[in-house]
């Protein structure tokens, strides 16, 4: 899950993947925007998924 997560941040933020064609820039922004939306989700799941096991 956690991995999941910084794939967003890696493809949105570093301009890599776009410098080199593999997405466009207009994607790039694209996964800016979802990085707010995912990156919390995916900590909330990791959060849950621990106190479930902890029980």
């Amino acid at each position: 899950i956690g991995i999941f997560a910084l794939g967003f941040i890696d493809a949105g933020y570093s301009g890599d993947w776009s410098r080199i064609g593999v997405i466009s820039t207009e994607t790039e922004d694209f996964l800016k925007a979802a990085a707010f939306v995912v990156v919390p989700l995916c900590i909330f799941a990791i959060i849950s998924l621990s106190l479930k096991r902890g029980e």
